[in-house]
Protein backbone atom coordinates (compact mmCIF):
# COMPACT_ATOMS: atom_id res chain seq x y z
CA UNK A 1 0.00 0.00 0.00
CA UNK A 2 2.86 2.59 0.70
CA UNK A 3 4.13 1.99 -2.55
CA UNK A 4 0.91 2.58 -4.25
CA UNK A 5 1.04 5.70 -2.27
CA UNK A 6 4.55 6.81 -3.17
CA UNK A 7 3.94 6.21 -6.82
CA UNK A 8 0.57 8.47 -7.28
CA UNK A 9 1.98 11.41 -5.15
CA UNK A 10 5.01 11.22 -7.93
CA UNK A 11 2.55 11.29 -10.69
CA UNK A 12 0.75 14.08 -9.03
CA UNK A 13 3.63 15.84 -8.71
CA UNK A 14 4.36 15.68 -12.56
CA UNK A 15 0.92 17.35 -13.13
CA UNK A 16 1.58 19.68 -11.02
CA UNK A 17 4.65 20.98 -12.57
CA UNK A 18 4.08 20.58 -16.01
CA UNK A 19 1.04 23.16 -15.92
CA UNK A 20 3.05 25.37 -13.53
CA UNK A 21 4.52 28.20 -16.03
CA UNK A 22 7.54 28.84 -13.66
CA UNK A 23 10.86 27.86 -14.39
CA UNK A 24 11.96 24.56 -12.86
CA UNK A 25 15.03 23.63 -11.31
CA UNK A 26 16.23 19.84 -11.99
CA UNK A 27 18.66 18.33 -9.46
CA UNK A 28 20.20 14.99 -10.37
CA UNK A 29 21.42 12.87 -7.47
CA UNK A 30 23.03 9.57 -7.48
CA UNK A 31 22.82 7.53 -4.55
CA UNK A 32 25.44 4.62 -3.77
CA UNK A 33 25.32 1.93 -0.71
CA UNK A 34 27.36 -0.84 0.44
CA UNK A 35 26.83 -3.64 2.74
CA UNK A 36 29.32 -6.07 4.58
CA UNK A 37 27.20 -8.90 5.03
CA UNK A 38 28.77 -11.88 6.89
CA UNK A 39 28.05 -15.39 4.30
CA UNK A 40 25.06 -17.94 5.77
CA UNK A 41 25.68 -19.95 2.70
CA UNK A 42 28.56 -21.68 1.16
CA UNK A 43 28.54 -24.13 -1.76
CA UNK A 44 30.98 -26.36 -2.34
CA UNK A 45 31.88 -28.01 -6.26
CA UNK A 46 33.45 -31.92 -5.91
CA UNK A 47 34.42 -34.51 -8.74
CA UNK A 48 35.80 -37.16 -9.23
CA UNK A 49 37.41 -38.69 -12.40
CA UNK A 50 38.16 -42.35 -13.33
CA UNK A 51 39.17 -44.12 -16.01
CA UNK A 52 39.28 -47.87 -17.51
CA UNK A 53 39.63 -49.56 -20.18
CA UNK A 54 36.00 -50.31 -20.77
CA UNK A 55 33.35 -47.16 -19.83
CA UNK A 56 31.58 -50.29 -18.06
CA UNK A 57 34.84 -50.59 -15.76
CA UNK A 58 35.37 -46.94 -15.94
CA UNK A 59 31.43 -45.94 -14.81
CA UNK A 60 31.81 -48.92 -12.27
CA UNK A 61 34.66 -47.28 -10.27
CA UNK A 62 33.45 -43.60 -10.12
CA UNK A 63 29.82 -44.75 -9.22
CA UNK A 64 31.52 -46.70 -6.09
CA UNK A 65 33.62 -43.89 -5.37
CA UNK A 66 30.66 -41.21 -5.81
CA UNK A 67 28.63 -43.05 -3.39
CA UNK A 68 31.43 -43.03 -0.79
CA UNK A 69 31.82 -39.48 -0.99
CA UNK A 70 28.03 -39.04 -0.55
CA UNK A 71 28.09 -41.32 2.48
CA UNK A 72 31.37 -39.28 3.95
CA UNK A 73 29.08 -36.48 3.49
CA UNK A 74 26.10 -37.48 5.08
CA UNK A 75 28.35 -38.77 8.17
CA UNK A 76 29.74 -35.37 8.64
CA UNK A 77 26.24 -33.76 8.62
CA UNK A 78 24.86 -32.73 5.24
CA UNK A 79 21.55 -33.83 4.48
CA UNK A 80 21.31 -35.66 0.95
CA UNK A 81 18.38 -32.72 -0.07
CA UNK A 82 21.77 -30.27 -0.07
CA UNK A 83 23.83 -32.41 -2.58
CA UNK A 84 22.87 -32.52 -6.34
CA UNK A 85 24.88 -33.53 -9.58
CA UNK A 86 26.28 -30.85 -11.44
CA UNK A 87 28.09 -32.17 -13.77
CA UNK A 88 28.13 -36.02 -15.38
CA UNK A 89 30.26 -36.87 -18.88
CA UNK A 90 32.04 -40.50 -20.15
CA UNK A 91 34.42 -39.71 -22.58
CA UNK A 92 36.78 -41.82 -24.75
CA UNK A 93 40.90 -41.47 -24.66
CA UNK A 94 42.04 -42.19 -28.11
CA UNK A 95 45.52 -42.91 -29.18
CA UNK A 96 48.43 -40.34 -29.92
CA UNK A 97 50.04 -40.72 -33.21
CA UNK A 98 53.43 -42.42 -32.64
CA UNK A 99 56.94 -40.28 -33.60
CA UNK A 100 58.02 -43.00 -36.01
CA UNK A 101 54.84 -43.09 -38.06
CA UNK A 102 55.89 -41.46 -41.87
CA UNK A 103 52.19 -42.22 -42.88
CA UNK A 104 49.42 -40.79 -42.17
CA UNK A 105 47.45 -43.94 -43.65
CA UNK A 106 49.87 -46.27 -41.45
CA UNK A 107 48.28 -44.97 -38.45
CA UNK A 108 44.61 -45.18 -37.47
CA UNK A 109 43.69 -43.82 -33.84
CA UNK A 110 41.85 -46.16 -31.76
CA UNK A 111 39.99 -45.62 -28.35
CA UNK A 112 42.17 -46.74 -25.84
CA UNK A 113 39.98 -46.32 -22.67
CA UNK A 114 37.30 -44.10 -21.18
CA UNK A 115 37.13 -41.56 -18.29
CA UNK A 116 34.35 -41.29 -16.51
CA UNK A 117 33.49 -37.50 -14.62
CA UNK A 118 31.08 -36.48 -12.03
CA UNK A 119 30.61 -33.38 -10.17
CA UNK A 120 28.73 -32.75 -7.04
CA UNK A 121 27.37 -29.52 -5.95
CA UNK A 122 26.92 -29.24 -2.53
CA UNK A 123 24.76 -26.28 -0.75
CA UNK A 124 24.63 -26.20 2.94
CA UNK A 125 24.11 -23.62 5.86
CA UNK A 126 26.81 -25.39 8.13
CA UNK A 127 29.46 -22.88 7.58
CA UNK A 128 31.61 -24.06 10.27
CA UNK A 129 31.88 -27.95 8.68
CA UNK A 130 33.35 -26.12 5.04
CA UNK A 131 36.99 -27.84 5.80
CA UNK A 132 35.71 -30.90 7.20
CA UNK A 133 33.39 -31.56 4.40
CA UNK A 134 36.40 -31.11 2.02
CA UNK A 135 38.87 -33.36 4.39
CA UNK A 136 36.00 -35.87 4.11
CA UNK A 137 35.33 -36.00 0.18
CA UNK A 138 38.94 -36.03 -0.56
CA UNK A 139 39.46 -39.03 1.50
CA UNK A 140 36.43 -40.78 0.23
CA UNK A 141 37.87 -40.60 -3.44
CA UNK A 142 37.38 -37.00 -4.54
CA UNK A 143 39.98 -36.01 -6.82
CA UNK A 144 38.50 -32.93 -7.50
CA UNK A 145 37.76 -29.68 -5.37
CA UNK A 146 36.49 -27.66 -8.20
CA UNK A 147 34.83 -24.56 -6.13
CA UNK A 148 34.20 -23.03 -2.74
CA UNK A 149 32.03 -19.83 -3.02
CA UNK A 150 30.32 -18.19 0.24
CA UNK A 151 27.07 -16.69 -0.42
CA UNK A 152 23.82 -15.68 1.15
CA UNK A 153 20.53 -18.02 1.84
CA UNK A 154 18.25 -14.84 1.24
CA UNK A 155 20.34 -12.27 -1.07
CA UNK A 156 16.62 -10.45 -1.72
CA UNK A 157 16.78 -9.16 1.79
CA UNK A 158 19.98 -7.40 2.13
CA UNK A 159 19.43 -6.30 -1.77
CA UNK A 160 16.17 -4.57 -0.41
CA UNK A 161 18.39 -2.96 2.42
CA UNK A 162 20.78 -1.51 0.51
CA UNK A 163 18.41 -0.08 -2.08
CA UNK A 164 16.40 1.30 0.79
CA UNK A 165 19.89 2.61 2.15
CA UNK A 166 21.10 4.42 -1.61
CA UNK A 167 18.03 5.68 -1.59
CA UNK A 168 18.44 7.52 1.97
CA UNK A 169 21.55 9.11 1.07
CA UNK A 170 20.26 10.21 -2.26
CA UNK A 171 17.84 12.02 -0.22
CA UNK A 172 20.34 13.29 2.21
CA UNK A 173 22.50 14.70 -0.95
CA UNK A 174 19.21 16.41 -2.34
CA UNK A 175 18.42 17.79 0.70
CA UNK A 176 21.90 19.45 1.86
CA UNK A 177 22.52 20.51 -2.00
CA UNK A 178 19.10 22.31 -1.87
CA UNK A 179 20.15 23.92 1.12
CA UNK A 180 23.17 25.34 0.08
CA UNK A 181 21.51 26.81 -2.99
CA UNK A 182 18.54 28.45 -0.80
CA UNK A 183 16.88 25.76 -2.45
CA UNK A 184 14.23 23.26 -0.92
CA UNK A 185 13.07 19.96 -2.28
CA UNK A 186 9.80 19.79 -3.40
CA UNK A 187 9.05 16.79 -5.66
CA UNK A 188 11.06 14.02 -7.46
CA UNK A 189 10.51 13.68 -10.96
CA UNK A 190 12.40 10.56 -11.71
CA UNK A 191 13.84 7.49 -9.98
CA UNK A 192 16.06 4.70 -11.56
CA UNK A 193 17.58 1.70 -10.16
CA UNK A 194 21.01 1.45 -11.59
CA UNK A 195 22.54 -1.65 -9.69
CA UNK A 196 21.47 -3.38 -6.96
CA UNK A 197 23.10 -7.43 -6.51
CA UNK A 198 25.10 -9.33 -3.72
CA UNK A 199 28.80 -10.73 -4.36
CA UNK A 200 29.64 -14.22 -3.99
CA UNK A 201 32.89 -14.63 -1.91
CA UNK A 202 34.99 -16.96 -3.93
CA UNK A 203 37.93 -19.42 -2.24
CA UNK A 204 41.18 -19.01 -4.27
CA UNK A 205 41.90 -21.96 -6.26
CA UNK A 206 45.48 -22.03 -4.52
CA UNK A 207 44.53 -21.68 -1.12
CA UNK A 208 42.72 -25.63 -1.13
CA UNK A 209 43.67 -27.46 -4.19
CA UNK A 210 47.21 -28.60 -2.86
CA UNK A 211 46.06 -28.63 0.98
CA UNK A 212 42.50 -30.35 -0.21
CA UNK A 213 43.19 -32.87 -2.07
CA UNK A 214 46.60 -34.55 0.16
CA UNK A 215 44.36 -33.91 3.73
CA UNK A 216 44.49 -36.65 5.88
CA UNK A 217 41.03 -38.12 7.84
CA UNK A 218 41.92 -36.21 10.73
CA UNK A 219 43.42 -32.99 9.52
CA UNK A 220 40.98 -30.34 7.83
CA UNK A 221 42.38 -27.69 5.69
CA UNK A 222 41.45 -23.88 7.20
CA UNK A 223 39.12 -22.66 5.08
CA UNK A 224 37.44 -19.29 6.63
CA UNK A 225 34.94 -16.79 4.46
CA UNK A 226 35.15 -13.29 4.31
CA UNK A 227 32.03 -11.00 4.15
CA UNK A 228 29.84 -10.50 1.64
CA UNK A 229 29.26 -7.09 -0.14
CA UNK A 230 26.31 -6.01 -1.22
CA UNK A 231 25.73 -2.92 -3.45
CA UNK A 232 23.04 -0.61 -4.07
CA UNK A 233 22.61 2.58 -6.21
CA UNK A 234 20.09 4.62 -7.48
CA UNK A 235 19.58 7.48 -9.80
CA UNK A 236 16.90 10.64 -8.46
CA UNK A 237 15.81 13.41 -10.13
CA UNK A 238 14.39 15.93 -7.63
CA UNK A 239 12.38 19.34 -8.62
CA UNK A 240 13.75 22.01 -6.43
CA UNK A 241 11.91 25.24 -5.58
CA UNK A 242 12.98 28.44 -3.97
CA UNK A 243 12.10 28.54 -0.10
Amino acid sequence: MKLILCFLFVVFSLNAWANDDKSQTILYVRGESELKVEPDQVTIVLGVTTQNKTAKRALADNSRLMQKIITALVQQGIDKNDLRTQRFGVHPIWSSRPRSSSSSEEWKSKITAYSVNNTLKVVTSKMELVGELVSAATTAGANQVQSINFGLANPREYREKAIASAIKNAKEDAGFVAKSSELKVVGIKKIHLDNAAASIERVQAASFSRSALSAKADIAPPIKAGDITVRASVSVEYFLSSK
